[in-house]
């Protein structure tokens, strides 16, 4: 019999997260979050906001909504945090200068750090930044990082938003962030700064220039007979992903163009040069539409691309997989629940990727509107789900042992122990609701003390899932 392929094996199905209550969550009202907030609050529908994940939790940052006000939409300027395990989104009270061009930004994840770079705020292209901030989880303090450049005015980037920030750890030991393309609003960028983290400098590392929006007609023509050694066309809300040494360029474009995902960029840090990657289809298969406003998740070896919109901006459901080993592109079975575009997405040390928000269409001939829906799955070959199979088992049985042992009496302080593991929060509530106190309790012995039992469990217990 064949062996089936990772892939092959990969369920490939979308989880929507949903509101959860306060008595599933067990959080009092008013625990690290914003005044006013109640419990189980959800944040705005929105779109051009960021995603970020942890192994715990995910941070959502900035976004838009075209309300109708004076200054032509909503920008956000707030910070939300949620909870994997307990399903709980929060919005974060924080200090300090805060940026303010939220919209189309970039973001990393620097523990206890999040970076906020660039970006636009409205009307689009009038206000822009280059500014880099920072937000301290511990504190919840903003702060911007003093930035300086070599090598003249073309050391630094311009003032952009749709542009890539991706961190590497080089091989000597210290961490640079590359920045690749972008648009003033009416000049697109194909051009790459590195900002070295031990000095915060810019350094321009190549001498091509960027190319207005009227000088792209033959943009395609461009990027097809390119060869090894030139950069790509110049884009905005692209996606880049850093894969064995290598900085991978996927999809993007202008206001007129979109770029194909059968040949994609990439570039070495380390000898400054140009190459391209080759993709194509299994059997049976294509390669992806070409797309702008997409988002791409690196997971091991494999890339998964999802949504975004064509030339003439219809929005796209479709999500693929790439064997970057192979460069074969693997269609999914399963789709967004809605064609999607402008949207974040991020994937936690495990392997399980989310996706929140962006433009979406339901029905042919409405116009767009925005949505605030968190969906999640896994990468093939991620280990989360075997966590979560262990789990099942083991949960149920810990909280009849504790019970058993009258090591605890508040269901409240034993649910917020378990979501501190990681555990998630219909498991927490199924194991709390077996009738286990009818069983007779087990006789005192000297692991009955509860601090003692306690922290034999915590030695005992699986890893928690991400």
């Amino acid at each position: 019999m064949q062996r089936q392929s990772t892939l092959d094996r990969h369920p490939q199905m979308f989880v929507k997260h949903r509101v959860q209550s306060q008595d599933v969550l067990g959080r009092c009202q008013g625990d690290g979050v914003a005044d006013g907030e109640p419990v189980g609050a959800w944040p705005h529908a929105r779109s051009g906001h960021r995603l970020l994940a942890g192994a715990h939790n995910l941070w959502l940052i900035g976004g838009f909504h075209p309300e109708e006000n004076d200054a032509g939409g909503l920008l956000f300027e707030e910070v939300w945090q949620y909870n994997i395990a307990s399903g709980q989104w929060r919005r974060l009270v924080t200090t300090g200068d805060m940026p303010a061009e939220l919209a189309s930004h970039a973001a990393l994840l620097d523990p206890p750090y999040l970076l906020v770079h660039g970006g636009t705020a409205t009307p689009f292209g009038i206000r822009r930044s280059r500014r880099l901030h920072r937000l301290c989880l511990r504190t919840l303090h903003w702060s911007e990082v003093p930035l300086t450049h070599i090598g003249g005015p073309d050391g630094r980037p311009r003032k952009v938003y749709g542009h890539s920030f991706t961190l590497v750890k080089r091989p000597g030991g210290n961490r640079v962030i590359y920045q690749f393309g972008g648009t003033t609003g009416h000049v697109y960028t194909n051009s790459v700064h590195a900002l070295d983290m031990d000095t915060w400098q810019w350094c321009h590392f190549d001498p091509h220039s960027p190319l207005s929006a009227a000088a792209l007609d033959d943009a395609d023509e461009l990027e097809a007979n390119a060869t090894n050694g030139y950069p790509p066309s110049p884009r905005y809300r692209h996606e880049t992903v850093y894969w064995r040494g290598c900085l991978l360029v996927v999809g993007g474009g202008t206001s007129v163009s979109v770029c194909k995902l059968d040949r994609l960029a990439m570039f070495c840090p380390e000898s400054r040069t140009w190459s391209r990657m080759l993709t194509h289809g299994a059997v049976n298969n294509g390669v992806p539409q070409a797309r702008r406003c997409h988002s791409c998740l690196l997971h091991g070896d494999w890339l998964m691309l999802s949504g975004g919109c064509t030339q003439n901006n219809i929005p796209l459901g479709d999500v693929w997989f790439l064997h970057l080993p192979t460069a074969v592109w693997h269609r999914s079975a399963y789709r967004l629940p809605q064609p999607t575009y402008f949207h974040a997405s991020a994937v936690t040390p495990a392997g399980q990727a989310f996706i929140f928000g962006g433009v979406v269409t339901t029905r042919r001939g409405e116009s767009p509107s925005r949505s605030d829906a968190l969906y999640s799955c896994w990468f093939p070959g991620a280990p989360g789900r075997l966590e979560s199979l262990c789990l099942r088992l083991i949960v149920p049985r810990a909280v009849a042992w504790l019970r058993r042992c009258s090591l605890t009496i508040q269901c409240q302080s034993l649910r917020l122990r378990l979501m501190e593991l990681g555990v998630q929060p219909d498991l927490i509530l199924d194991a709390l609701a077996q009738p286990v106190f009818s069983l007779p309790p087990a006789p005192p012995t000297p692991e009955a003390d509860p601090s003692v039992a306690w922290q034999r469990l915590q030695e005992q217990r699986p890893s928690p899932p991400a």
